[in-house]
């Protein structure tokens, strides 16, 4: 069993989380290797007794060289991390090998690609968030939605300044809730940030939402790539697809390929989070204050754009 899920009350029934169980012994045989080389990497001994506990507390070379082949299991490839022999640390000029694999599948998508996630990267940067972005740059047909948990990974995030005497942030940052800002400069890429209803956003007979229970709300980490295609493809695990998690964290991606019932289940579940947030995203960037619109159409123009094209994308792909 793998997935996104932590065992904890907050993780069950305060996020967005994904599971799923194969029954399958040749791939509980994968995972218990992985366990097995784990429980071997033993850290070396503290410095001394009163040595801080993080002190040295890095996994081993030949721990990392192990888990840089990836292992197949009946359509199915299994990775592990960390995956790197030397490097601990992001280093944007080597491509994790897992990642690699991934970022190469999201760049020969031919239709759609979904995800949900957490925080893989600042701005999306060198993961699965600016590769789709720039896969629907090369192919402007090509549909990209997906929902992101974390403001700072939203493609169009600025970081906001620092008062140089208090240390504390000032407001000239932008956490923005929708990627494009302009629907028409990318009408088949939609990113949204997990958003809630406060204050003056909240409309019509809608309420103020609680939106955290811990500090994630979309807790996910998938891709879904070209689901009704034949080789439609399931990217899940615990890897927070980006950089960080493929060097420094112990993490599994499994990437199911050409099981199309197990690619519609996920994006299912990734249309779900999408379409929740998506609406409380757009009510957010209308703005807190007051204002005639509230985003909800009570005739039928808010039709004109389907029937033109313009929106609908995802409507259109599935049948």
């Amino acid at each position: 069993m793998t997935g996104s899920t932590n065992w904890t009350s907050t993780g069950i029934c305060g996020q967005s989380n994904n599971a799923f169980i194969r029954d399958d012994p040749a791939m509980a045989e994968v995972f218990d290797a992985y366990w097995e080389r784990m429980k071997a990497d033993v850290f070396p001994p503290p410095a001394s007794d009163s040595a801080a506990g993080r002190v040295a507390q890095k996994q081993g070379r030949p721990f990392r060289l192990m888990n840089r082949t990836p292992n197949h299991v009946d359509g199915t490839t299994i990775w592990f991390s960390p995956n790197d022999p030397d490097r601990s640390k992001k280093d944007i000029s080597v491509r994790p090998v897992d990642l690699e694999d991934v970022f190469a599948r999201i760049k020969a998508a031919k239709e759609a690609v979904l995800f949900l996630v957490f925080n893989p990267s600042r701005l999306g940067n060198n993961s699965v968030i600016d590769q789709a972005v720039a896969a629907a740059t090369a192919n402007p047909k090509l549909i990209v939605q997906g929902a992101i948990s974390d403001h700072t990974a939203m493609p169009n995030y600025i970081a906001p300044t620092r008062d140089p005497v208090t240390n504390k942030s000032n407001k000239d940052g932008k956490s923005p809730f929708v990627f494009p800002e302009k629907v028409w400069e990318a009408p088949n890429v939609s990113i949204v940030r997990a958003a809630n209803l406060t204050g003056a956003s909240v409309a019509r007979d809608f309420q103020a939402e609680v939106l955290t229970v811990g500090h994630a709300i979309v807790h996910d980490k998938i891709v879904i790539i070209d689901p009704m295609a034949d080789n439609a493809t399931v990217i899940a695990g615990s890897h927070n697809l980006g950089y960080k998690a493929s060097y420094e964290n112990d993490e599994n991606m499994v990437i199911v390929e050409g099981d199309k019932t197990f690619a519609a289940a996920f994006a299912v579940h990734m249309l779900d989070v999408f379409d929740h947030y998506k609406f409380r995203a757009w009510r957010r960037t209308i703005g807190e204050g007051p204002s005639d619109n509230d985003g909800l159409s009570i005739d039928d123009k808010w039709l004109k754009p389907y029937a033109e094209g313009r929106k609908g994308a995802i409507a259109r792909y599935f049948p």
